[in-house]
């Protein structure tokens, strides 16, 4: 029986091997076979390097999705508020971007009125029987512009824009809000109008919320026919922050057409628009809200309603006295009204260098401290070269770095005379050896940016006491080579 199965075996075995239906590993099909397994090979590759890369996108995906939260703020949030990584064994410092200002502004709203309460001043006029209005008709003909027109009556145009002016203050419905600021530019324009506003101005910011007590001012001995009775409790329509923000920029662009258009401002009122104007950008809701130029514009515009360089002169100790007490003496703060906010025209520069000047002596704690009018370069090496000793003793770089902003802004852009460069050379000499020696922190990155800023300022300042003068043409070498030598470079030309 074992005979007969080995039998039948071998036969079966025999008819597989010249079966030509069963492949072979032979010479004839030994290259297809090892195409297929290649390209088999290769689309297993190519699957899992597919694979591999969509999990490489997702999880990259994930980490910039996790980036990008840090600049999803929301209305009421900064970057102060949100939580920061910390290095593990220490702190981490981070570098501050936008210094912390001081509080203007609170949440209380419409302390004094609302747009229900205002009054309409030609309500009971005899004089004006035309514009007897009922308060929602008033609304309806500012959104429909019925009163941009001109007036034969300067009395009744100075009402309609107090009236128009605290209306667009304290409005929360954003189109009555730009109707009647296009109403005010519109009346301002066409009426060659000449207002003085600043006490309107006071009481507007303090019903938005102002704390005008820090300016030295008492709005409630401030009267207005448009306010009978003011509540001195906020209401709870308060805007939200940004219709709030609208409105202060409406507010400065306003302010900049009106201080453009006349003169009406005594040289107090105008201090007084300064400390304004500046506690506006300089409280930490506003300060990173993109109202850099139209504060810049009104500080611009205000200094130039001084009447005289004389009396500008005369009021920059005390506007830099003041403002550096308003900024609690903060290096970020003051440097940050400085570069932001005070435009190079002729007296933004001095009064620029003016308070940059004191707040570096402040910093570098210098014991006699000096107020100057009008700062040289001379003046700040001699600075410099005292108070070295307290800028190689700094540690902090958040401070340095202000410092070496201040700096460059009592030096300022515009070229100098030959008698000030020598000095703003030593002023580089000096420096250099402490930026140079400066070391980088693990967990604080103010060091790398005070040597970095620091190094791009003094070469700026090398560029200036370096030669001058632009490059010599062709045709200029050449006649200055026959001048020097009597043999031209080029050949002459053949006519």
């Amino acid at each position: 029986m074992d005979s007969e199965m080995s039998t039948d075996e071998n036969s079966d075995l025999e008819t597989d091997m010249h079966n030509d239906s069963v492949p072979c590993f032979g010479s004839r099909n030994s290259h297809d076979v090892g195409q297929a397994f290649k390209s088999s090979r290769m689309n297993m590759e190519s699957l899992v390097s597919a694979e591999y890369s969509d999990q490489h996108v997702n999880n990259r995906l994930e980490e910039l999705a996790e980036e990008i939260k840090w600049f999803d703020l929301k209305e009421d949030e900064t970057l102060s508020d949100l939580p920061h990584p910390l290095l593990q064994g220490g702190q981490n410092r981070d570098v501050v971007l936008q210094p912390p200002g001081i509080p203007f502004f609170t949440n209380k709203c419409h302390s004094l009125y609302t747009e229900e309460t205002l009054v309409w001043p030609f309500q009971k006029s005899a004089v004006y029987g035309w514009l007897k209005l009922h308060p929602s008709k008033v609304k309806k003909y500012i959104k429909e512009g019925i009163f941009q027109r001109e007036y034969y009556s300067q009395t009744l145009v100075k009402r309609m824009m107090k009236y128009l002016f605290h209306l667009m203050c304290c409005t929360t419905d954003a189109e009555l809000l730009y109707s009647t600021y296009n109403t005010l530019c519109y009346l301002i324009e066409t009426n060659q109008l000449k207002i003085n506003i600043c006490q309107d101005l006071y009481i507007a910011l303090a019903n938005l919320g102002a704390d005008v007590s820090k300016l030295g001012k008492d709005i409630s001995g401030f009267k207005s026919p448009l306010i009978p009775h003011p509540t001195g409790e906020p209401s709870d329509a308060a805007k939200p922050f940004g219709l709030f923000k609208e409105t202060i920029t409406l507010i400065l662009q306003l302010q900049s057409i009106v201080l453009a258009k006349n003169n009406m401002y005594k040289e107090d009122d105008v201090d007084e628009l300064m400390n304004i104007y500046l506690a506006i950008g300089c409280d930490p809701k506003m300060i990173d809200c993109g109202l850099d130029s139209h504060i810049s514009s009104c500080i611009q515009y205000s200094l130039s309603l001084y009447s005289s360089d004389k009396i500008f002169y005369q009021r920059v100790q005390g506007l830099v006295e003041k403002i550096v007490t308003y900024c609690d003496f903060h290096h970020h703060t003051i440097s940050h009204v400085c570069c932001m906010y005070l435009l190079p025209s002729q007296r933004g520069k001095i009064l620029k260098s003016s308070l940059a000047f004191l707040q570096v002596q402040i910093d570098l704690r210098k014991e006699e401290k000096v107020l100057l009018d009008i700062v040289e370069v001379e003046d700040v090496a001699e600075l410099v070269e005292k108070q070295l000793h307290a800028i190689r003793e700094e540690e902090d770089g958040y401070i340095l770095h202000s410092v070496m902003k201040l700096l460059d802004c009592c030096i300022g852009h515009e070229p100098l005379p030959a008698s000030q460069k020598n000095h703003l050379r030593r002023i580089c000499d000096l420096l250099t050896p402490v930026v140079n020696s400066r070391r980088d922190k693990l967990d604080d990155m103010n060091p790398t940016l005070f040597r970095f800023y620091s190094t791009l300022v003094i070469a700026k300042w090398r560029r200036k006491v370096g030669p001058s003068g632009r490059q010599q043409t062709l045709h200029e070498l050449q006649v200055t080579s026959v001048k020097k030598s009597g043999d031209p470079l080029l050949p002459a030309e053949t006519p």
